[in-house]
C-alpha cells in the first residue's frame, strides 16, 4: 500500500522533532512493506531523502492545491493519509481532499492540546517582572485564557472530534484533553501510539561528572530563562558543579547576555552541539518546558544515565518519569519547588545512583519494535 505522510513544511529531520519522527515513521512503514511518500505545504529546506517528497503548488490558494492533491492521489494510487500536522487547524483543507477521495485518514497529535495555551506561561523575558509573573500564574487568569484559546480553535477541534478519522495520541494520558477539546461521540478510533526512541539502548555505566545539563531549543517552549534563573539561585552553593546549556534559537544571545550581566558562576552556554557526549558525562538533565508531547530528550538522557528533573507541565510527564524512581517531577511551574528538589539531587549521590540504575525499565516501553507493532495493528484494523 502507498501511504502519504503530510506535514506543513519540509520533512527535514534536522529541523525539528515532528520532522524527525516523520522519517522514523516512514522507515517503520517501509519495513512493514509499504511504499511511503511525503507531501508538504511549505518548502523550507532543500534536503533530499530516500522517500519522494512533493509540495503543494500554492501556499495560499486552496482551490489550486485541491486539484493538485486529487491528481496526486489518483496518480500514485494512495491507500492511506497520515497527517503529522493534526494539531494545526490549517491542515484541515488537505485532510478534506483525501476524505473526499475516500482515503483512510490518520490524524497524529504530536503535542498537548493545551500546548499553544501554555505558551502564555512561556513568555520568558516577561515572566520575571513583578507584575506579569503573578498575573500569569493566577488560576482565574489561566482559566480565562484557556477558554479564549478553546473558543478560538473551537470549530477545528470540534470537527476533528466528529470527523470519524483515526486519531493518534502520544499517550493514553492525553485522552482527557482530547475529550475536553474535541467532544468526540466516542473514542473508538482514538489510539495511543508513542514516538519510538531513535537510538540503541546503551547499558554502559559512564563515569559521571558534576554537571547539570540543559538541552533544548533556546525558545519560548523550552523556557531556558527558567533554567537559567534556577541555576542562578543555587550556583553559589554548589561551586564544584557546572551548568551546561546546549541548543540554538532566538533567545541564545539574550541568555548569554543575562548570564554575563548577572555574573552567574559555573556556567557554559555552548549553543548547538551534539548532545550525546554531554549526556554521557552529565549527572542531571534540567527540563523546564512549558509543555511537551513526548520529550525524547528525557529518554535520550535516561539512556546515558543522566537523571531528568522536569516540571509536571504535560499530561504524560508522570508516564515518562516515575517520580523518585528514575527522575524527579516538580510542581507545575514552581521555581521554588524546582530549586528545592534540584538541591536534593545535587547533594545526594546515592539517590542519583539509585535513579540511574532504574532507567532501563522505562526505555523498554519506547523501543521501535514495540511502536511498529502498534502501527501495524492499526493499519491492519483500517484495512480489515
Amino acid at each position: 500500500m502507498t501511504i502519504v505522510i503530510y506535514h506543513e513544511w519540509t520533512i527535514d529531520p534536522q529541523q525539528g522533532g515532528v520532522e524527525r519522527m516523520s522519517v522514523v515513521l516512514a522507515d517503520m512503514l517501509s519495513h512493514l512493506g509499504h511504499k511511503v511518500m511525503f507531501l508538504c505545504k511549505n518548502k523550507i529546506s532543500d534536503i533530499t531523502l530516500k522517500y519522494p517528497m512533493a509540495y503543494l503548488p500554492n501556499e495560499k490558494k486552496a482551490g489550486i492545491n485541491q486539484k493538485y492533491i486529487s491528481t496526486f492521489i489518483k496518480s500514485n494510487n494512495i491507500g492511506m493519509f497520515i497527517n503529522q500536522a493534526g494539531l494545526l487547524p490549517q491542515s484541515k483543507d488537505v485532510s478534506l481532499v483525501f476524505k473526499a477521495a475516500n482515503i483512510p485518514i490518520v490524524q497524529v497529535l504530536h503535542n498537548s492540546l493545551y500546548g499553544l495555551y501554555s505558551r502564555i506561561n512561556a513568555l520568558d523575558k516577561l515572566c520575571y517582572l513583578p507584575i506579569i509573573h503573578p498575573l500569569l500564574s493566577n488560576k482565574y487568569v489561566k482559566r480565562c485564557i484557556v477558554q479564549l484559546y478553546k473558543l478560538k480553535y473551537h470549530n477545528y477541534y470540534r470537527w476533528l472530534g466528529r470527523s470519524n478519522d483515526y486519531v493518534i495520541l502520544l499517550s493514553d494520558r492525553y485522552k482527557n484533553e482530547f475529550i475536553d477539546f474535541c467532544h468526540p461521540k466516542n473514542l473508538d478510533r482514538v489510539r495511543a501510539i508513542s514516538n519510538p526512541i531513535t537510538f540503541t539502548v546503551d547499558k554502559n555505566n559512564y563515569k559521571k561528572e558534576k554537571i547539570v545539563l540543559f538541552c533544548g531549543r533556546m525558545g519560548i517552549q523550552k523556557r531556558p530563562f527558567y533554567a537559567l534563573k534556577i541555576w542562578e539561585r543555587i550556583s553559589k552553593d554548589f561551586k564544584d558543579w557546572k551548568f551546561i546549556m546546549l541548543g540554538d534559537g532566538e533567545y541564545l544571545t539574550a541568555i548569554r547576555n543575562y548570564a554575563e550581566k548577572k555574573r552567574i558562576s559555573n556556567i557554559e552556554i555552548l549553543g548547538k552541539q551534539n548532545p550525546i557526549p554531554y549526556y554521557k558525562k552529565s549527572s542531571i538533565l534540567c527540563l523546564t518546558s512549558s509543555y511537551e508531547g513526548l520529550p525524547l530528550v528525557v529518554l535520550e538522557a535516561l539512556n546515558y544515565g543522566c537523571i531528568p528533573i522536569c516540571f509536571n507541565t504535560f499530561a504524560c510527564a508522570s508516564e515518562i518519569i516515575t517520580d523518585g524512581k528514575d527522575g524527579i517531577l516538580v510542581d507545575r511551574d514552581s521555581i521554588n519547588d524546582y530549586v528545592k528538589k534540584l538541591r536534593i539531587l545535587l547533594e545526594d549521590e546515592r539517590l542519583r545512583n539509585y535513579m540511574k540504575s532504574n532507567r532501563f525499565d522505562k526505555l523498554s516501553f519506547y523501543t521501535p519494535e514495540i511502536v511498529i507493532q502498534n502501527w501495524n495493528k492499526l493499519i491492519n484494523e483500517i484495512n480489515a
